[in-house]
């Protein structure tokens, strides 16, 4: 007799002699009978082999219990044709779970756990589903959905993508739960924040696995559109984790400043005759390199475009005759000439993409849409001199970790140019300390910029990685002093500069100001507009010539007589 017969005789004396059978009210097991006991040949030998691997971690009494509980399990899968564990499915541990018991709340929580113990063990065999022993969890249970109850629109879903899914099967989707959990860890997000995104993305690896599904963005949508109503004011939580997740699944990275949007875009409202080639032309801007905000701009104009379209009665551009412009452009209301002209310029970007694809053979349409104003010169506002002092001031007084990163970026944008959305994109990689300098790719127009690093702008980016950065493994510079430490958006700049100088007070004066001081502090040093075009990162020297009219000095010299600009001498004071 072997050490693990032994362990289960004495457990037969311990337990069950003289005691009523726990489990099944059956009254043909009889009131000594054991679950065990009735099992078939099959599912007993299934048990045995793995409380034999129990022998030497657990305790006699552990696997008495063990015994006991995957015991009774076994004996509802029999009573339900099933002779191995290999033949058991979702459905027969979901009705497990829900099955009319004498255990109270805690003691079915205690056994359950030790059946998961048992399928977690077959599941590592390929003997069944890793799974089913999700679904026996107290956790997991109560927001299980099933195919079944899906509404038909949401179930139409699922299956016309049933077949694009099995490219990424649930097996390779929990492996990338895995890895995408190391990413978040690698961002210092929190404790509490990855135990619930991965919560999140296990029951839906369950619901994939249940119904032989595999990953896509449809079907997470539709999953989590059944799900929302079974978990309350969390659902915006939620629908980040799987936002977050398919951006890593995409990209093999995340960005946790980035701001996902919870509800449908109203893009997607449209009806497909429009909505198809505005989306296919928003993927073309974002191919060509342009920025967030420029993308966010088309998709405003020509959505109002496509929404005065539907009003109209039109059911597709072919039918956009210019007529319909000249109505669309008298009935199009904005506060100022110059935004009208603004989302004039860019519908018409939008017709001529039309146009070139030959949705619309009206070849020339584009240039029914009128331009709205002619361009103007603006005064340009800069920072006084004593505003400028009072940034070096604030640098060289504060000794907060956000004080520090403040004076460091406020002084990049004073001393260097560098714009706000530059600023936020600076890496380690990008300074040389050995010749104090900073090389960058503009972000708004691809060019690359290296500039000097004045001594002062080094000291502060040096005070701020050593005694302000907190730590962490990003590459960029500047970073949020929140866990994730992820970068900086571009909108932090603003609020810097305000707290620098918090007694400014200037319409329409943001951080772009500080370029503006840079390029005009050049100018009046001497130097050649096209060296400040190249310090600018400017592609045209006409850019740059808007700060021409701030070299007061020089300027005078370039006076006028009143006589030679016209303009008669006469009047004056009488007495």
């Amino acid at each position: 007799m072997n050490q693990h017969d032994s362990i289960i005789k004495k457990a037969d004396i311990l337990r069950y002699e003289n005691k009523p059978v726990e489990g099944y009210k059956n009254q043909r097991y009889g009131s000594r009978s054991t679950n065990y006991a009735l099992l078939n040949h099959g599912l007993k030998q299934e048990l045995d082999n793995y409380l034999n691997t129990c022998v030497a971690t657990d305790s006699e009494r552990y696997i008495i219990d063990k015994r006991s509980s995957c015991a009774k399990f076994m004996m509802y899968l029999q009573d339900r044709g099933i002779f191995s564990i290999g033949e058991t499915e979702y459905l027969h541990v979901l009705e497990y779970h829900n099955r009319v018991s004498d255990c109270q709340e805690a003691s079915k929580a205690i056994e359950e756990s030790r059946i998961r113990m048992m399928i977690k063990y077959y599941a590592s065999q390929n003997m069944c589903r890793f799974g089913f022993s999700i679904v026996l969890g107290r956790l997991y249970f109560h927001q299980i959905v099933l195919l079944k109850d899906f509404s038909s629109e949401h179930a139409e879903i699922l299956e016309t993508q049933r077949a694009a899914s099995l490219e990424f099967p649930s097996d390779a989707f929990m492996v990338t739960v895995e890895e995408f959990c190391r990413e978040l860890e690698i961002h210092r997000y929190s404790h509490t924040v990855l135990k619930s995104n991965r919560h999140v993305l296990t029951l839906l690896y369950v619901f994939l696995d249940m119904h032989d599904l595999g990953y896509n963005v449809e079907i997470a949508q539709a999953w989590f559109e059944e799900i929302q109503g079974l978990i309350g004011s969390a659902w915006r939580r939620w629908l980040r984790t799987l936002k977050q997740f398919d951006e890593f699944n995409h990209n093999g990275s995340i960005d946790p400043s980035r701001q996902y949007r919870y509800r449908k875009h109203p893009v997607e409202s449209l009806p497909a005759w429009c909505r198809l080639p505005l989306v296919s032309y928003l993927h073309l801007r974002e191919r060509e390199g342009m920025v967030k905000s420029t993308i966010t701009m088309d998709r405003s104009s020509c959505m109002r475009f496509c929404q005065f379209l539907i009003s109209d009665g039109i059911s597709c551009f072919e039918s956009v005759t210019p007529a319909v412009l000249i109505n669309f452009n008298k009935t199009d209301h904005h506060m100022t000439a110059e935004g009208k002209n603004t989302y004039n310029n860019r519908i018409r970007r939008f017709l001529e993409y039309l146009e070139d694809k030959g949705t619309i053979s009206f070849t020339m349409l584009h240039k029914a849409l009128p331009g709205m104003c002619a361009p103007r010169e603006k005064v340009v506002k800069v920072l006084s001199d004593d505003e400028v002092k009072a940034v070096e001031s604030f640098r060289l007084s504060c000794n907060t970790p956000l004080g520090l990163r403040r004076a460091a970026v406020v002084m990049i944008g004073l001393k260097m140019g560098f714009r706000g959305s530059d600023i936020v994109n600076i890496r380690f990689q990008d300074v040389n300390w050995k010749s104090r300098s900073i090389t960058i790719i503009q972000q708004k127009t691809l060019t690359e910029v290296s500039l000097p690093m004045p001594i002062s702008v080094g000291n502060a980016i040096y005070t701020y990685i050593k005694s302000g950065r907190p730590k962490s493994d990003s590459p960029y510079i500047f970073i949020r002093h929140h866990v994730p430490y992820g970068k900086l958006s571009s909108n932090s700049c603003i609020p810097s500069l305000h707290i620098v100088l918090p007694e400014r007070n200037e319409p329409g004066s943001g951080f772009h100001v500080t370029r503006k001081t840079f390029a005009t502090s050049l100018l009046r040093k001497g130097n050649s507009l096209q060296t400040i075009t190249d310090l600018l990162g400017h592609r045209q020297t006409a850019t740059a010539s808007v700060y021409l009219s701030l070299d007061e000095k020089r300027m005078r010299r370039c006076s006028l007589s009143l006589s030679d600009a016209g303009i008669p001498v006469k009047g004056g004071l009488k007495e």
